[in-house]
């Protein structure tokens, strides 16, 4: 099962993406499996991840909202060596979303659920934000 640790501050610009994906790609160079879960909107995450934002095909919106498979929605091996869910601006449309859905508090959770026994560390860069 793995160790879920989520990076997070009210304040912007404290360092949360550079922690996380630090982080991240140290533990995967000491061999762990590691995913990285983007949850900012600005996606820096993925982007220092060595994946484009832009051209992501799915994020974290696509798994929280429309209910898409885990296993569709990681990107496998970024050039930090670890396992990347993206996120980019379709993420405050997430926000917003969630809102109105039932157990969104939970969401995230079960949808992590099939993979958690294949990683060692789940890392999440949260927004800036009290939401």
């Amino acid at each position: 099962m793995a160790k879920v640790i989520a990076i997070a501050n009210q304040k912007g610009g404290v360092g949360k993406t550079t922690t996380a994906v630090n982080v991240a790609a140290s533990m995967a160079a000491t061999k762990r499996k590691v995913l990285l879960i983007d949850l900012d909107p600005q996606g820096n995450a993925t982007m220092a991840s060595g994946v484009d934002k832009y051209e992501a095909e799915c994020t974290c919106f696509e798994l929280l909202i429309e209910e898409k498979p885990v296993d569709e929605v990681i990107i496998k091996d970024t050039s930090g060596k670890y396992d990347l869910i993206a996120a980019n601006g379709d993420v405050t449309a997430a926000e917003i979303k969630l809102m109105e859905m039932f157990a969104r508090e939970v969401r995230l959770r079960n949808s992590l659920k099939p993979v958690m026994d294949y990683y060692d560390f789940v890392f999440i860069d949260c927004p800036p934000s009290l939401n």
